[in-house]
């Protein structure tokens, strides 16, 4: 009787760490989509804006920079929501 206990809890537990890294790698996601998202509206507002008022060297230069901002900020994001990851598995299997 001991041994289908003992399975039985392995599975549910292996189950709830499953559904756990699930879950927050669809939040990651959501939040990685969201961010974005969010800043490539704001790219298009500014180089609407920029196209209107200024020059196309300064369009160009913005639009640079807010690419590499935008990587950076994904890069930030990615590595942290996987630093999260990692220390959730080890912590689990410790």
């Amino acid at each position: 009787m001991v041994v289908p206990v003992v399975v039985v809890i392995v599975v549910i537990v292996v189950d709830l760490v499953v559904i756990k890294v699930v879950v927050l790698l669809a939040a990651a996601a959501a939040a990685v989509v969201v961010v974005v998202l969010a800043v490539v509206v704001v790219i298009i507002i500014i180089i609407i804006v920029l196209v209107v008022i200024a020059e196309v060297v300064v369009v160009v230069v913005v639009v640079v920079v807010v690419v590499v901002v935008v990587v950076v900020v994904v890069v930030v994001v990615v590595a942290a929501l996987l630093t999260t990851l990692h220390f959730e598995m080890t912590s689990k299997t410790s």
